[in-house]
């Protein structure tokens, strides 16, 4: 029975032995993740428009993206008709079935020799049988060192758990956050990059924020010297604590208004100054 979290590891475990576009990976995910929805059916209907919109891929880059991914045998498309939704079909990721996609064999000429060869120890090992595929089958290809970099099998074990914290907490991303991810992955670590996940899902971050908040967390982290899981973990303690210490002094302090100027008490004349300038007064009318 098929298992969604076996098949996507199965499946970051040969793309780049298949030589497989981004494009292409985000379009099986989407299938994947659209397969597992209905119960794994053998095969199911899906719309262009749904894929473009679980996928993020234009609809002549989702073409390009179905046509490798037939070609290379790991999905079986139907037509059926203009005004009917395309058939799909994901076949089980099997050792038996990635040997035959990778050695581009025969099915019959795949398992007997995988299965059937004497003193095997491949065939109660499953990922030994994957592991060793890979390193005997990938294909040499000239390509930059980044990509060479974000090919090998330690970063693309990387990139799947990442992938994996992120899917749970939003689904599968599309192609432009896998990419993204990608670079975040490859720039800090899987770990920091997990870490800022489980964070964003603290704080209910949606997805079409998602790419924003993490990059965010991880600079600042890098910029606090902040390495590792422990580090993450004391130090988002104490902001915490400076939030929760700012907030309380904040709540506590009380303005005090300020005191209307109140203006000066003038005292009244006593008789003997109104005489006096009485008198002053009808003088200067005599002059």
């Amino acid at each position: 029975m098929k298992n969604l979290i076996n098949e996507t590891n199965t499946f970051f475990r040969i793309a780049a032995s298949l030589e497989l576009t981004t494009q292409s990976r985000m379009l099986y995910l989407s299938l994947l993740q659209k397969n597992n929805s209905l119960y794994w059916s053998e095969f199911f209907t899906v719309t262009a428009s749904e894929l473009q919109g679980l996928s993020g891929l234009s609809q002549s880059g989702m073409q390009r993206a179905r046509k490798q991914l037939v070609d290379k045998g790991i999905v079986i498309y139907k037509k059926r008709g203009s005004n009917r939704a395309p058939k799909y079909c994901l076949p089980e990721l099997t050792n038996e079935f990635v040997i035959t996609i990778l050695n581009g064999t025969p099915n019959n000429t795949a398992v007997n020799t995988a299965v059937n060869t004497p003193n095997s120890t491949t065939v109660n090992s499953p990922n030994t049988l994957i592991d060793n595929t890979i390193q005997y089958n990938t294909k040499q290809i000239d390509a930059a060192a980044d990509i060479e970099k974000y090919n090998s099998k330690d970063n693309q074990q990387k990139i799947w758990h990442a992938v994996a914290s992120f899917q749970k907490l939003w689904n599968f991303p599309n192609a432009f956050q896998q990419q993204d991810l990608e670079e975040l992955i490859l720039t800090y670590s899987d770990e920091l990059v997990n870490e800022a996940v489980k964070i964003a899902g603290t704080k209910d971050v949606p997805k079409n924020n998602a790419i924003s908040f993490l990059t965010s967390a991880l600079k600042e982290w890098e910029q606090a010297n902040v390495k590792t899981v422990e580090q993450v973990k004391q130090y988002q303690a104490s902001r915490q604590t400076k939030n929760k210490s700012f907030n309380s002094n904040y709540g506590k302090r009380r303005v005090e208004p300020k005191e209307l100027s109140k203006p000066p008490v003038r005292e009244l004349p006593s008789d003997e100054e109104i005489s006096r300038m009485i008198r002053e007064r009808e003088a200067n009318e005599q002059l």
